[in-house]
């Protein structure tokens, strides 16, 4: 009875080895499969780096930064006009307007820089976003192959989103309205001072009599 009971005793121990055995032996093939398809899914990812950003947002400018600069352009002429047509084109007033309008012109530029950075970081958080789905569905199916195919299809996606900032309304609509501003008041300066050499005229005049 006693040996029964030991033969049974290792049997078992052989059994639980056996199984501790067979289950590190899975451990260790779906570690294997898992990083094989972490390195399938660094394949297609690694062409997302600083460099690939870069260009976005490059790009981004090279579409933005042609429209500033051609507004830019034709608000500096129509200024020009509208100071020659007031005979203020040498004046203190030319220098001033001419200044806050430059001001605006690399406000503006500015703020297309910034818009280009957004739209970089917005594309390198999708990037991110969508390289951890893809890590998440390979720890889900331990496939490898799957990964790869999941990780190209993934990647194919991301390249295809091409900044696409379309055109720019009116930068320089305030520079116009601002310096039609300054006419109008000029002209309304102007026409006070007539109205009171008028009245100081008919005053005198009435004096007189």
């Amino acid at each position: 009875m006693c040996l029964g009971g030991g033969n049974a005793g290792k049997d078992a121990a052989a059994q639980a080895q056996r199984e501790a055995d067979d289950s590190r032996v899975r451990e260790e093939q779906r570690q294997a499969r898992i990083k094989e398809g972490r390195g399938n899914i660094d394949t297609q990812f690694k062409g997302f780096d600083d460099n690939y950003y870069n260009k976005y947002k490059d790009t981004y400018l090279e579409t933005t930064m042609p429209q500033v600069e051609e507004q830019a352009t034709d608000a500096r002429k129509e200024l020009i006009y509208s100071l020659e047509r007031a005979g203020l084109r040498n004046s203190s007033v030319a220098g001033e307007q001419a200044s806050d309008l430059e001001q605006k012109v690399a406000e503006q530029k500015g703020a297309q820089v910034s818009k280009a950075n957004s739209a970089a970081q917005d594309l390198r958080n999708t990037v991110g976003e969508s390289r951890s789905a893809a890590e998440r569905d390979l720890m889900l199916t331990e496939d490898p192959t799957r990964a790869a195919n999941d990780a190209l299809a993934r990647t194919d996606t991301l390249k295809a989103d091409k900044p696409a900032p379309g055109l720019l309304g009116p930068l320089f609509e305030s520079a116009a309205l601002g310096w039609q501003a300054y006419q109008a008041g000029g002209k309304q300066v102007t026409a006070d001072a007539s109205a009171a050499r008028l009245m100081n005229n008919l005053s005198s005049a009435s004096r007189v009599k």
